[in-house]
């Protein structure tokens, strides 16, 4: 039952990208926001973990993944016509962006070691 949800997600992203339709937001969720839930909610299902949590946020994750991707490929999907979702919402999306990694960081924790500073 786990697999045939997130393959039905998986192909509702599909349809979203090739007919251009839903928000970036949806887009990134329905795609790569998905492979990551589902890793994420498997290792909670096989661990015994809490699997709501890890399924929203493994695909907090992907979607962060996905716009890092978008990123990268600005020019490369400007040229091609494929959404980006930079190209089509910047600032929107560099807020987003920050949101969703507050959200990551409360539900696993900050390392504290790695944000200090040299002294």
């Amino acid at each position: 039952m786990l697999l045939k949800g997130k393959l039905q997600k998986l192909i509702t992203g599909q349809w979203l990208d090739l007919c251009k339709k839903g928000t970036l937001y949806e887009l990134a969720s329905f795609k790569t926001g998905v492979l990551f839930e589902f890793v994420s909610e498997l290792v909670a299902v096989l661990t015994q973990l809490d699997t709501s949590f890890w399924r929203e946020w493994g695909n907090r994750l992907g979607i962060l993944f996905q716009w890092m991707d978008d990123w990268k490929d600005q020019e490369e999907d400007r040229l091609q016509g494929s959404r980006n979702a930079f190209n089509e919402s910047h600032n929107h999306i560099l807020d987003a962006y920050g949101m969703l990694w507050r959200q990551i960081e409360t539900g696993i924790g900050i390392d504290r070691k790695s944000t200090r500073l040299n002294s």
